[in-house]
């Protein structure tokens, strides 16, 4: 039988991790990472965040993390879903972990095109330099911790016995607890209060920068929503290294990411190749603002017309009324002014695809 897959596999210092606190939201594994490498909560909070905004990679990872480790009570999920896990070669549990992984973000991806090579190749390089930490891999597995308690230890041993007679959907009845000599549990410290305070002055500041960026300077929509991104990002890693007592609430970090998740969009929709055709004339409009004009376009030459633009404003100039138009429009807005009852057709197919932009179709005769 081969040892249990566990989160040492991707940094050794993570053998053995137990989530013992799984009262809030979430499964308790970001808190059991920060409290076992040493950093704040929030931290790793973020960073699954952008992992999740990579393609879905952290959604993969959060789901194999905590069904890969122990709870409160000392079992693992993966045990109970499937018992005949901890059967298979360590080779099969990983080649399972990676595939379904890559099966998430293939599904995500379907739905929400997403960047997704920046968080792979910053997971592969955190594993590779937690590897090469001296002193990073913990005692041997069956080393206990003192705070550990006896119920801890005693659903440890039922698992690991029960895995060992291939029976373990089917756990053996608690050992009755006799306490007669041990001292008193210890007390755990106090949870970090939520700073719904700092969570707002820095919403308030994200927006700030957007308005003075956008109104005041008068900056294009994606550099706004850069900017925004980065001061964000800024202020909850600023806030996480300084306040060590207190934590941001989820709702706040969630909010955050919002602009870093519409980048992210953008940026896909920003990359994607105009669509082919070899008659055609091709703009590509990224976060600016432009005007086309298409009043001395040879029809003789030119069949279609491609305009694609990207959170910008197009003002498109037209000799004629358009005969084929086809759009495609994307939290965008394409209007068409009225066409002159005396003006000639414009015989070109005219294709516009919009992302977050607002075009405008106007006729003017030369």
């Amino acid at each position: 039988m081969a040892p249990e897959l566990d989160l040492a596999w991707l940094d050794p210092s993570l053998r053995g991790l137990t989530r013992r606190d799984a009262s809030g939201l979430g499964s308790g594994l970001c808190r059991a990472i920060a409290e076992r490498i040493g950093v704040d909560p929030v931290l790793v909070r973020v960073a699954l965040i952008v992992l999740i905004l990579s393609g879905g990679l952290g959604i993969g990872l959060y789901a194999w993390g905590t069904v890969l480790t122990r709870g409160p009570s000392g079992t693992r999920p993966i045990d109970s879903v499937l018992p005949t896990f901890t059967t298979w070669s360590s080779l099969a549990q990983k080649a399972a972990v990676v595939v379904t992984v890559i099966l998430v973000m293939v599904s995500i991806g379907q739905v929400m095109p997403l960047p997704w090579a920046a968080g792979v190749l910053a997971l592969v390089v955190w594993a590779w330099l937690r590897r090469r930490k001296p002193g990073a891999v913990p005692q041997a597995e069956d080393a206990v911790d003192d705070t550990e308690d006896d119920e801890l230890l005693i659903g440890r041993w039922r698992t690991r016995m029960a895995s060992a007679a291939r029976s373990a959907a089917e756990p053996a009845r608690p050992l009755p607890t006799v306490d007669l000599y041990s001292e008193p549990a210890p007390v755990e410290g106090r949870k970090p209060r939520p700073a719904w305070l700092a969570g707002l002055l820095i919403l308030g500041a994200m927006g700030a920068v957007g308005a003075v960026l956008s109104l005041a300077l008068g900056v294009t929509p994606m550099v706004s929503l850069a900017a925004v991104t980065i001061a964000g990002g800024a202020l909850v890693l600023g806030y996480a290294l300084l306040a060590r007592g207190r934590r941001l609430p989820r709702l706040i970090l969630v909010a955050v990411t919002v602009p870093l998740a519409m980048s992210g969009w953008l940026a896909t929709q920003a990359a994607g190749p105009l669509l082919p055709s070899p008659d055609a004339v091709t703009y590509s409009v990224i976060a600016g603002e432009k005007t086309i004009d298409l009043t001395t376009i040879d029809t003789t030459k030119v069949d279609a017309v491609e305009i694609k633009a990207v959170a910008s404003d197009v003002e498109v100039l037209l000799p004629g009324p358009v005969e084929d138009l086809r759009t495609t429009s994307r939290l965008a807005d394409v209007t068409v002014d009225a066409w002159p009852d005396d003006a000639k057709p414009f015989d070109v197919t005219l294709i516009v695809d919009a992302t977050a932009s607002n075009v405008r179709l106007v006729v003017r005769e030369p």
